[in-house]
């Protein structure tokens, strides 16, 4: 395959409006009907053959180069947007009230979209390019439902890539971590009980509002000092449910947070402590306590060689790159890609967004920046080149 530095400027243009496009009619989990149906009608004119339904709504293409080596690779990309009422005054904002695509997954498929283009009017490659269009990242396991209906199955791949916009970044900077790059995500919820009573005589109940006071507290203290530095974990708790009378001291306090763990093999030791800590500290008061620690998303490990792969196609293209060599950190957010990452060898990376004027992921205000369509689709198409050539990489 011919490397290609540059992609054309109509082609980048195409992928811009397809982004626009998919701002202006976002959809959630899925449920993605004009999604799917934009797709499959982009990769059907350009005579490219794809499957749908996978994984429910999932779509998976297949471009097959002028050699046939019989070895393939897939790039993935997140199709769904979030329950959140856009605030930018973009013109090609949001149509659909409480929906936008505030994670940049807009972005995402559109650089597929271009890479599918762009592979298919050159088809100067050995082997094959599996393009997988993936619904429900945004909490509903799209990637865990596709991998379970067969993905790498009916579609084989040696390896699989996947990238995110990514803010903290300047745009068109290159981010990769080989190992661990996004954190597990879990569920935590905690029920507290005690004798309830009036407001005016809390000496005859249990203070269940003090002891959840005293556990956020108590959970603060044993991340500081009980998690080892070297296995990152985060401890968010984030609601407390309670009596909805003024006057009564609750019966039931419910906490409920968030727990991020970096390393798989930290989680049984921060389960086992986290429960006994919550429980000695409710007894303490005479309160018993309930608690559940409810599994999300996996961490997100990249393979080495596939990460090595990832780096050699960025000093390709002459890309400003960065990595845990020069200070780059893993986040503690959660990514359902670790799934696919799970079932097949593969690498999941950042490309940089630029100054974004405060504007995190996930804000009613945030916007791809449409300026580093161009680069994610080289970077893919060189990846492709890099992986399916006979060049020695690893």
């Amino acid at each position: 395959m011919k490397k290609v530095p540059n992609v054309p400027q109509g082609l980048i243009q195409r992928s811009t409006d397809d982004r626009r496009w998919l701002h202006a009619n976002p959809e959630l989990g899925f449920e993605l009907p004009k999604t799917v149906a934009y797709v499959v009608d982009r990769l059907s004119v350009l005579g490219i053959p794809h499957e749908t339904g996978i994984g429910q709504t999932g779509i998976v293409a297949s471009i097959k180069g002028r050699g046939d080596s019989g070895r393939a690779i897939g790039f993935r990309a997140d199709m769904d947007a979030l329950p959140i009422a856009e605030e930018t005054d973009a013109e090609y904002q949001s149509t659909v009230a409480g929906r936008m695509h505030a994670c940049g997954h807009d972005g995402h498929t559109a650089i597929l979209l271009g890479l599918a283009e762009l592979l298919s009017e050159s088809r100067d490659f050995d082997g094959t390019v599996r393009l997988v269009f993936q619904p429900a990242e945004e909490g509903f396991a799209g990637a865990r439902h596709m991998v379970e209906d067969g993905l790498f199955e009916r579609f084989p791949m040696e390896r699989i890539f996947g990238l995110h916009n990514w803010p903290d970044l300047p745009a068109n900077v290159v981010g990769t971590q080989r190992g661990p790059i996004m954190a597990a995500s879990h569920l935590l919820r905690i029920t507290l009980a005690g004798k309830g009573g009036h407001a005016a005589m809390p000496h005859q109940s249990v203070p269940l509002m003090t002891v959840a006071a005293h556990v956020q507290l108590a959970l603060n203290s044993y991340v500081a000092q009980q998690v080892n530095a070297q296995r990152a974990v985060v401890v968010s708790m984030t609601q407390v449910i309670s009596g909805d009378a003024i006057s009564a001291l609750p019966e039931h306090v419910q906490m409920i947070g968030s727990v991020r763990i970096l390393h798989g093999d930290a989680k049984e030791a921060c389960v086992r402590g986290l429960s006994g800590l919550i429980e000695a500290v409710a007894t303490g008061f005479g309160a018993s306590a309930q608690v559940e620690f409810i599994d999300g998303y996996p961490v997100t490990v990249n393979d080495a060689d596939s990460t090595r792969l990832v780096e050699r196609a960025v000093a390709n293209l002459g890309l400003s790159h960065q990595c845990e060599d020069n200070g780059l950190d893993p986040s503690m957010a959660s990514e359902d890609f670790a799934f696919m990452l799970e079932a097949c060898p593969g690498s999941y990376f950042w490309l940089g967004q630029g100054a974004t004027n405060g504007r995190a992921l996930h804000a009613p205000t945030y916007d791809f920046n449409d300026d580093t369509i161009g680069t994610g689709i080289a970077l893919f198409a060189e990846i492709a080149r890099v992986a399916l050539s006979n060049e020695k990489t690893l």
